[in-house]
């Protein structure tokens, strides 16, 4: 939503992969939605985990899938037969309407959802297929398959992972072993949501530019340890262009959408996370800055919005 439309919340965001869309973006001369279904097998499938009363992820999610069908008395049998639904608006703000109340965190169809196609009419779009992934560990397998699939046809990975978890086992297991070894030509390496780590690191530091000079110092050093294992590991494997591909990346980029938000945006655009998020980084400031008083240029910088955006329209 920050790159593409300027903070609007065009996509639905979700919390966790239960409710996370794959959704493929695309030009289109009016806004439409496409509203793809699971198969009746896939859904069975989550049924069958939704039995499962262990602590593994994939049950807790297909339990939480279950009852958002029982809560909205979603006829899942005759909605699975239409097997897609296809929504034509009139303008975007229609279509933004349409897509939170049917498949936000708490949409009537979104348990049933594998992925949906949006089109817009946004001149910026034209020769473009944007895929937004819930990433690879999605709890959902079938929708991980399809999340594979659009991979192998993209040219251009970026690569989101969380300051505060950056390059975790599922990252690590996604570029090791799942990366398409055709198709894809460049991979930037984004470490998002640095404004919480900042939170989390900067009690430790005298001031916000000693965090940040920490934390990406930290993070750097992370990428060129992990990322050379593996490009070794595909290199192994007999993949020489996702090796070659891997070693292209020499350190992340970091951003905040959120400062980035706090740069740009009336707080009337803010979310209840982003006022969180500034009441705990005013509270850090106050208390070991010396009651620091974040500047734009700091928010700008933190965000750091700029530098995907120039990447993107490369």
């Amino acid at each position: 939503n920050t790159l593409l439309f300027n903070g609007a919340s065009i996509l639905p965001t979700a919390a966790t992969p239960k409710t996370a869309n794959l959704t493929r973006i695309c030009y289109g001369e009016e806004p439409m939605l496409v509203v793809h279904f699971y198969e009746r097998e896939e859904w069975l499938n989550i049924l069958k985990y939704a039995d499962d009363k262990s602590d593994h992820l994939q049950a807790k999610v297909a339990q939480t899938l279950k009852q958002m069908v029982i809560k909205h008395q979603v006829d899942v049998e005759a909605t699975l037969e239409k097997r897609e639904l296809t929504f034509i608006k009139k303008n975007i703000q229609e279509l933004v309407g349409e897509l939170n109340q049917l498949l936000g965190d708490n949409g009537h169809y979104t348990a049933i959802v594998k992925s949906i196609d949006i089109s817009l009419p946004l001149i910026e779009l034209k020769g473009l297929e944007i895929i937004d992934t819930p990433g690879m560990n999605d709890p959902i397998p079938s929708r991980t398959q399809k999340t594979r699939d659009y991979m192998a046809r993209c040219d251009v990975v970026l690569f989101l992972s969380r300051c505060s978890q950056f390059l975790d086992q599922s990252d690590m297991e996604l570029l090791g072993q799942q990366l398409p070894s055709k198709g894809v030509k460049r991979i930037i390496l984004i470490a998002g949501q640095l404004d919480s780590v900042i939170v989390d690191d900067g009690y430790h530091r005298n001031s916000l530019q000693e965090t940040e000079d920490n934390i990406q110092l930290r993070l750097k050093n992370r990428t060129v340890k992990e990322i050379e294992k593996l490009a070794t590991l595909r290199e192994n494997l007999g993949d020489e262009a996702i090796a070659n591909l891997l070693r292209e990346i020499k350190s992340p980029i970091f951003i905040s959408a959120y400062a980035h938000g706090y740069a740009n945006w009336g707080r009337d655009q803010w979310t209840d996370g982003m006022i969180y998020m500034h009441e705990q980084l005013k509270e850090l400031a106050d208390e070991n800055w010396h009651n620091y008083q974040f500047s734009f240029n700091d928010w700008n910088r933190i965000g750091n919005i700029e530098t995907i955006t120039k990447i993107f329209q490369q």
